[in-house]
Protein backbone atom coordinates (compact mmCIF):
# COMPACT_ATOMS: atom_id res chain seq x y z
CA UNK A 1 0.00 0.00 0.00
CA UNK A 2 1.03 3.56 -0.75
CA UNK A 3 0.16 6.17 1.76
CA UNK A 4 0.66 10.04 2.44
CA UNK A 5 -0.17 12.37 4.99
CA UNK A 6 0.11 16.17 4.59
CA UNK A 7 -0.12 18.62 7.46
CA UNK A 8 0.51 21.59 5.27
CA UNK A 9 4.04 22.04 6.27
CA UNK A 10 5.45 18.36 5.77
CA UNK A 11 4.22 15.53 3.44
CA UNK A 12 4.96 11.96 5.63
CA UNK A 13 5.07 9.53 3.26
CA UNK A 14 5.34 5.83 4.16
CA UNK A 15 7.70 3.04 2.86
CA UNK A 16 6.15 -0.43 3.95
CA UNK A 17 8.66 -2.16 2.06
CA UNK A 18 11.86 -0.78 3.92
CA UNK A 19 9.44 0.14 7.41
CA UNK A 20 10.28 4.27 6.79
CA UNK A 21 8.02 6.98 7.40
CA UNK A 22 10.05 9.84 4.93
CA UNK A 23 9.43 13.63 5.88
CA UNK A 24 9.23 15.94 3.39
CA UNK A 25 9.50 19.90 4.01
CA UNK A 26 7.00 21.35 2.19
CA UNK A 27 7.66 24.54 0.49
CA UNK A 28 6.50 27.67 2.20
CA UNK A 29 3.07 29.85 0.81
CA UNK A 30 2.48 33.05 1.58
CA UNK A 31 0.17 33.74 4.47
CA UNK A 32 -3.10 32.82 3.53
CA UNK A 33 -2.05 31.22 0.10
CA UNK A 34 -1.33 27.79 -1.44
CA UNK A 35 2.07 26.98 -2.37
CA UNK A 36 2.02 27.32 -6.21
CA UNK A 37 5.15 25.98 -7.38
CA UNK A 38 3.58 22.45 -8.39
CA UNK A 39 1.13 20.71 -10.20
CA UNK A 40 -1.47 20.48 -7.14
CA UNK A 41 -1.80 23.84 -6.92
CA UNK A 42 -3.89 23.54 -10.27
CA UNK A 43 -6.35 21.79 -7.63
CA UNK A 44 -6.23 23.42 -4.20
CA UNK A 45 -6.71 26.86 -5.07
CA UNK A 46 -4.60 28.57 -7.99
CA UNK A 47 -5.96 32.00 -9.35
CA UNK A 48 -7.43 31.26 -12.91
CA UNK A 49 -5.30 33.84 -14.39
CA UNK A 50 -2.17 31.81 -13.31
CA UNK A 51 -3.33 28.56 -14.69
CA UNK A 52 -3.85 29.69 -17.96
CA UNK A 53 -0.49 31.87 -18.14
CA UNK A 54 1.16 27.97 -17.21
CA UNK A 55 -1.33 25.84 -18.17
CA UNK A 56 -3.36 24.96 -22.04
CA UNK A 57 -6.86 24.34 -20.48
CA UNK A 58 -8.74 22.30 -22.92
CA UNK A 59 -13.28 21.46 -21.93
CA UNK A 60 -13.29 17.95 -23.01
CA UNK A 61 -17.13 16.52 -23.69
CA UNK A 62 -18.04 13.52 -21.47
CA UNK A 63 -18.84 10.59 -23.08
CA UNK A 64 -23.25 10.52 -24.33
CA UNK A 65 -23.96 8.40 -21.37
CA UNK A 66 -21.63 10.34 -18.65
CA UNK A 67 -24.51 12.80 -16.58
CA UNK A 68 -22.25 12.94 -13.57
CA UNK A 69 -18.93 14.49 -14.57
CA UNK A 70 -17.52 17.65 -16.42
CA UNK A 71 -13.41 16.61 -17.84
CA UNK A 72 -10.42 18.87 -18.30
CA UNK A 73 -8.08 17.90 -20.43
CA UNK A 74 -4.34 19.79 -19.35
CA UNK A 75 -1.23 20.86 -20.54
CA UNK A 76 1.66 22.28 -19.07
CA UNK A 77 3.16 25.67 -20.90
CA UNK A 78 6.75 26.12 -18.86
CA UNK A 79 9.66 24.15 -18.81
CA UNK A 80 9.41 23.99 -15.17
CA UNK A 81 5.94 22.63 -15.45
CA UNK A 82 6.72 20.02 -18.47
CA UNK A 83 9.20 18.48 -15.84
CA UNK A 84 6.23 17.50 -13.67
CA UNK A 85 3.88 16.05 -16.30
CA UNK A 86 3.43 16.03 -19.96
CA UNK A 87 -0.61 15.88 -19.84
CA UNK A 88 -3.30 15.19 -17.29
CA UNK A 89 -6.84 15.26 -16.94
CA UNK A 90 -9.13 16.92 -14.01
CA UNK A 91 -12.76 15.36 -13.48
CA UNK A 92 -14.97 17.33 -11.59
CA UNK A 93 -18.42 16.20 -9.88
CA UNK A 94 -20.67 18.10 -12.29
CA UNK A 95 -22.99 19.13 -8.93
CA UNK A 96 -20.54 20.77 -6.57
CA UNK A 97 -17.49 21.02 -9.43
CA UNK A 98 -15.45 19.58 -6.70
CA UNK A 99 -12.74 16.95 -8.07
CA UNK A 100 -13.50 13.38 -8.58
CA UNK A 101 -10.37 12.29 -10.24
CA UNK A 102 -6.96 13.70 -11.17
CA UNK A 103 -4.86 11.50 -14.07
CA UNK A 104 -1.34 12.80 -15.23
CA UNK A 105 0.99 10.81 -17.43
CA UNK A 106 4.67 11.93 -15.95
CA UNK A 107 7.46 12.27 -18.46
CA UNK A 108 9.21 8.62 -18.02
CA UNK A 109 6.24 7.38 -19.26
CA UNK A 110 4.33 6.50 -15.64
CA UNK A 111 0.60 7.08 -15.30
CA UNK A 112 -0.87 8.40 -11.83
CA UNK A 113 -4.42 8.32 -11.30
CA UNK A 114 -5.83 9.66 -7.61
CA UNK A 115 -9.39 9.23 -7.17
CA UNK A 116 -11.61 11.26 -5.08
CA UNK A 117 -14.60 8.79 -4.21
CA UNK A 118 -16.17 11.03 -1.74
CA UNK A 119 -16.05 14.63 -0.93
CA UNK A 120 -17.31 15.91 2.31
CA UNK A 121 -18.06 19.36 2.17
CA UNK A 122 -18.51 21.37 4.71
CA UNK A 123 -15.79 18.28 6.57
CA UNK A 124 -15.24 18.58 10.45
CA UNK A 125 -11.52 18.56 10.73
CA UNK A 126 -9.89 18.20 13.94
CA UNK A 127 -6.44 19.97 15.11
CA UNK A 128 -5.11 16.07 15.38
CA UNK A 129 -5.05 15.36 12.03
CA UNK A 130 -2.43 17.68 10.86
CA UNK A 131 -0.33 16.19 13.57
CA UNK A 132 2.57 14.68 12.74
CA UNK A 133 1.73 10.42 12.08
CA UNK A 134 2.24 7.83 14.97
CA UNK A 135 5.37 5.96 14.45
CA UNK A 136 4.62 1.86 13.77
CA UNK A 137 6.43 -0.53 15.77
CA UNK A 138 9.70 -1.60 13.83
CA UNK A 139 9.62 1.41 11.58
CA UNK A 140 11.76 4.53 11.58
CA UNK A 141 11.95 8.15 10.52
CA UNK A 142 13.83 9.45 8.13
CA UNK A 143 13.98 13.07 6.86
CA UNK A 144 14.04 13.67 3.04
CA UNK A 145 17.26 15.68 1.71
CA UNK A 146 15.90 19.16 0.72
CA UNK A 147 18.03 19.53 -2.32
CA UNK A 148 16.83 15.53 -3.44
CA UNK A 149 13.18 16.89 -3.04
CA UNK A 150 10.93 16.57 -6.35
CA UNK A 151 8.92 19.57 -7.16
CA UNK A 152 5.77 17.49 -6.60
CA UNK A 153 5.38 14.07 -4.96
CA UNK A 154 4.14 11.41 -6.77
CA UNK A 155 3.29 7.71 -6.65
CA UNK A 156 6.13 5.67 -8.39
CA UNK A 157 3.63 4.06 -11.08
CA UNK A 158 4.71 0.39 -9.06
Amino acid sequence: FEKYICSGTFLYEFSPANQVIRIHELPKAKPGQVADDNFLSFVFGMKAADAKLRYQIDYQPPPANDVHYQYLMIQPRTAQDKADFTKARLVLWKETMLPRQLWFHQPNGNEVTWDFEKIISPAEIRLTEFAQPDLPKGWKWERAPVQAQPRVMRNSGN
